[in-house]
């Protein structure tokens, strides 16, 4: 990764932003597990809260942008712009218009999008190594089984949607290997739980559609997306802290 200078940023707002979302997600979940909130409540919440952290990303990454001209950051603001739409044309169809949406839908795209343009983002931003061949062919050969095998037994739509999803977690997942700087450890956590939470997503579509178990979806979306964002944060020279833990520390 390339030696950047710190910048001159509202640094504190953005970073308890980013914490905030992830509070909102932790309170959400926990009010499922309590049973204060079921069913449409849960989806609603849920979605309020991966639209705005969605659109918060975007807005940032296209400011980090605008202030460190790297592809990067761009990359990021369109990928996360995509999720945006595609989860609020989502949203409109199920919950306000009480339509039901099939897997899979225009949605999707989106979903997908974020993954592919999370891979070129990885490939812009960092070094070009030697593939690890060894490594990456298995990584190919654990996603890709259990796609193809469905589009053998079932040669329809959704298992040609679902084979896209495993190809975007096995690169995802190899670009996350090839490339990997422990300096960016976080924005590298953020998008490996960002393909975790689709795994779940597709495996609750695909296979359990009417289960409410796999209710961590939403907010594991919301969690991905701030650690992504505070990955770039750093990346992009700014401190994590917020300044009240730093005086503290200071003071002890």
């Amino acid at each position: 990764m390339m030696t950047q200078s710190r910048m001159r940023l509202p640094q504190g707002i953005f970073t308890l932003a980013l914490y905030g979302f992830i509070t909102f997600a932790a309170i959400v979940q926990a009010l499922w597990f309590a049973g204060l909130v079921r069913g449409d409540d849960l989806l609603a919440w849920s979605n309020y809260g991966q639209l705005a952290a969605a659109l918060f990303c975007a807005a940032l990454s296209a400011y980090l942008f605008v202030r460190r001209r790297e592809g990067v950051y761009v990359i990021s603001a369109f990928a996360f712009g995509g999720w945006f739409l595609s989860n609020t044309f989502w949203y409109l169809n199920v919950v306000l218009i009480d339509r039901s949406l099939a897997y899979p839908s225009v949605g999707d795209a989106g979903f997908l999008g974020f993954m592919l343009l999370t891979i070129a983002a990885i490939g812009l931003a960092y070094q070009k190594k030697e593939p690890r061949v060894m490594v990456i062919v298995p990584i190919y050969a654990l996603f890709l089984l259990p796609g193809i095998a469905g589009l053998w037994l079932s040669p329809t739509f959704t298992s040609i949607v679902t084979l896209a999803y495993y190809l975007c977690f096995a690169a995802t997942v190899a670009a996350i290997v090839q490339h990997y700087d422990p300096k960016d450890r976080l924005f590298f956590a953020g998008v490996l739980l960002y393909c975790f939470t689709m795994l779940i997503y597709i495996s609750r579509e695909v296979y359990f559609a009417d289960s409410m178990v796999f209710t961590l979806v939403g907010q594991l979306a919301i969690v991905s997306f701030c650690v992504i964002q505070l990955g770039l944060l750093s990346r992009a020279g700014c401190r994590l802290q917020l300044g009240l833990l730093r005086r503290r520390r200071a003071e002890v």
